[in-house]
């Protein structure tokens, strides 16, 4: 049985502050609060029953840790606990309403046998010339965090909530043992990711990613333009369920852009190959984001959004579109409240049509399920 919000919230250890210990360690505290309310048509539950509507919550702990011995040494640690999983466990359509781990996601992390370590790295930097930088990560880190992040549509503990309009849709990189190679050249920044991960059907794979991304500051306002691919080695699986000579591989772009000191756009493209285990491998989506300042708040800030996905040849899931607004407002330096409002709609394929394996579709009416989902999340930061 899910746990309600309050009593995730109740059965969370007691949060203490957390500081700047000295110049060195910094501890940081996060007492995260969810509640989602979803109401679903044509649309099964994870036990294969009619699912019409559900309420659910999560409360999330974070702990983090950062410590720099030297000006070119750090160390980072990230421990998440979460009591229940909102509406991501209960079925319904394909695309989660909440992006980042919640309960389940915590045990296990990706078949490894590790619980609540999210990550845990060593990082050794090198200043090259006056605007040039090298640095060396390594350790249990989150890959996804370097392919096609985005400063208006990154996290759903702060933007946008549901996974297709918060990252790049590969959570699968996320919080596995890995390294990273990252080039600062003046407003240029390039990096190279090497990840070992387990995907759906527990088959490990190795990972390797490449970004450039160019930095722009005009009378405009920042921008950021990134230009990504990625590639896996052959353990990853067809999309017939087996193993074969064909990679995972495909190629992206993410931009954002402040218009003025109010609005700002981003557009994040993604593409890969059809013959891979995968629930999609096609994602655009795009948006505005709005400051706080149209109201005369200028910490609050309000995102719109839109996410088309589209799913390989052996998926049941042919295409997802996903809508999403939210607005959060930042009452002090350490507490934030969002309200938040999601539409999504799937199409999935009957099963003559999904390839060779006859369990891939959806069974007679019950083809083309959606929902919207309203949520509240409130962030207390230490």
């Amino acid at each position: 049985m899910r746990t309600p919000l309050f009593g995730a919230l109740l059965a969370l250890p007691s949060v203490a502050g957390a500081y700047e210990v000295n110049e060195r360690l910094e501890l940081t505290t996060a007492l995260r609060g969810l509640l989602q309310y979803g109401d679903y048509s044509d649309a099964l539950n994870v036990d294969g029953g009619p699912l019409d509507s559900a309420t659910r919550g999560a409360g999330i702990l974070d702990l983090m840790a950062d410590y720099r011995p030297t000006h070119r040494d750090a160390l980072h640690a990230w421990v998440r606990l979460a009591a229940g999983n909102a509406l991501n466990e209960i079925g319904g359509v394909a695309l989660e309403p909440y992006g980042d781990p919640l309960e389940d996601e915590l045990q296990d992390i990706n078949g490894s046998g590790r619980d609540y370590l999210l990550e845990a790295w060593y990082r050794r930097s090198f200043q090259l010339a006056e605007e040039a930088s090298l640095s060396l990560t390594a350790g249990i880190i989150d890959a996804g965090e370097y392919l096609g992040e985005n400063e208006f549509a990154d996290e759903s503990d702060a933007q946008f909530m549901n996974e297709a309009l918060e990252t790049s849709n590969m959570d699968m990189l996320s919080y596995n043992p890995g390294a990273i190679l990252e080039l600062g050249l003046k407003d240029w920044s390039f990096n190279l990711v090497y990840t070992q991960s387990e995907n759906e059907q527990g088959s490990r794979f190795n990972w390797v990613s490449g970004q450039a991304a160019y930095r722009v500051d005009t009378d405009l306002g920042e921008g950021n333009y990134r230009f990504f691919a990625f590639t896996s080695d052959s353990a990853f699986l067809n999309a017939k369920g087996t193993r074969d000579d064909e990679r995972f591989q495909g190629m992206g772009l993410s931009f954002d852009q402040e218009i003025g000191k109010i609005f700002g756009g981003f557009v994040r493209v993604i593409w890969a190959n059809d013959n891979a285990v995968v629930d999609f491998n096609r994602l655009w989506s795009g948006g505005v984001n709005i400051s706080g300042r149209l109201w005369g708040r200028e910490q609050d800030n309000a995102g719109l959004g839109y996410a088309f996905l589209e799913g390989p040849r052996g998926s049941e899931l042919r295409r997802a579109d996903v809508a999403e607004a939210y607005v959060r407002f930042q009452l002090t330096r350490q507490l934030d409240v969002s309200l938040d409002l999601q539409y999504q709609d799937n199409k999935l394929r009957p099963e003559d049509e999904s390839g060779d394996d006859d369990d891939a579709g959806h069974p007679a009416g019950f083809g083309n399920p959606s929902a919207w989902v309203a949520g509240l999340r409130i962030n207390l930061i230490f």
